[in-house]
C-alpha cells in the first residue's frame, strides 16, 4: 500500500515508519511517498492517491451543540472523501455525488442535527455519526492526546499551565483569550531581581563560612549547612528540579 504524505511534516514520516513495522508483522507492506504539500493536495483532491496520512480531526471537545460537519462528506478538505465534499461545497457543479450508502447516512444524520434544536435529538445524531464512523472505518486513527509544548516568556503572566490545544474550539491558544495575558511590571521585575541577587549572595556566603564558628551561648553550635543552587525556581524544568537536603 502506497501512503502519500507531505514531506514538510517530519512527524508524519516518523509515525508512518512505526506503523509500517506493525503492518509488516501481518503481511502488509507499506511504501511511503513524501511530496510537497501542494502536490499532495492536488493528488488527494483528484482522487489519485490510494491512501494519505495527514492531521486528524480538529474538533477537540465536542458537545451536543458542536456541529458534526467534519465527520460527514461535506468538505473537500476531508481527504477520505474529497470528491464528495467538493460536490457539496460547489452545490453540484464539481466533484462527484456520494454513492456509498454508509457515507450517505452520515449526511442524513448531519441534517437531523442541523434541523433540530432539541439536545436529545442532537445527541442521538452525534451518536449515530460516531457509531457509523467507527463501524465503517473511513479513517484510521493513530495517535491521540499528544502533548503540545507552549513556550511562555518569564515576564508573561496569566497563562494557564495546562489546557486544550486544537483548532476547534478556540483556535489553539485563542481559547484562553491571549488579550488577557499581561507583562509583569518593570518595578516588580527589578525588585524581584534584587531579591534573587541577595539570595544568591547569601547562599554563596553560607557555603564559604568558617568551618569552626565562634561558640554560641549555652554551648550550642549551629549544625552544618548545605547551599542549594540559586536562581528563580520558576525557571527550572520540572524533570530536572534539584532538592536541597
Amino acid at each position: 500500500i502506497v501512503v502519500e504524505h507531505a514531506s514538510e511534516e517530519t512527524e508524519d514520516a516518523d509515525a508512518l515508519h512505526l506503523i509500517s513495522e506493525f503492518w509488516k508483522k501481518v503481511g502488509i507492506k507499506m511504501l511511503t511517498k513524501p511530496q510537497t504539500r501542494e502536490n499532495f493536495r492536488l493528488r488527494a483532491f483528484s482522487g489519485d492517491a490510494i491512501m494519505t496520512a495527514f492531521a486528524g480531526n480538529v474538533t477537540a471537545v465536542p458537545t451536543v451543540n458542536t456541529s458534526p460537519k467534519e465527520f460527514a462528506p461535506t468538505m473537500q478538505g476531508g481527504l477520505q472523501w474529497s470528491q464528495w465534499g467538493m460536490f457539496v461545497e460547489s452545490k453540484g457543479t464539481k466533484g462527484e455525488k456520494c454513492d456509498m450508502p454508509s457515507a450517505c447516512k452520515l449526511m442524513d444524520y448531519l441534517k437531523e442535527w442541523e434541523t433540530s434544536t432539541d439536545p436529545v435529538v442532537r445527541r442521538k445524531a452525534w451518536d449515530q455519526i460516531l457509531t457509523t464512523s467507527a463501524d465503517e472505518v473511513f479513517t484510521i486513527g493513530t495517535v491521540n492526546g499528544i502533548r503540545q509544548p507552549i513556550v511562555v516568556g518569564p515576564k508573561i503572566r496569566n497563562v494557564p499551565k495546562e489546557g486544550y490545544y486544537a483548532w476547534d474550539p478556540g483556535g489553539y491558544i485563542g481559547l484562553y483569550q491571549p488579550d488577557t495575558f499581561w507583562v509583569a511590571n518593570q518595578a516588580l521585575r527589578r525588585d524581584s531581581g534584587q531579591r534573587r541577587h541577595r539570595r544568591r549572595n547569601a547562599l554563596r556566603l553560607s557555603a564559604h563560612r568558617p568551618t569552626l564558628p565562634a561558640p554560641q551561648p549555652h554551648h550550642l553550635r549551629p549544625g552544618p549547612r548545605r547551599a542549594c543552587g540559586g536562581g528563580d525556581p520558576q525557571l527550572r524544568l520540572v524533570d530536572h528540579r534539584k532538592t536541597c537536603g
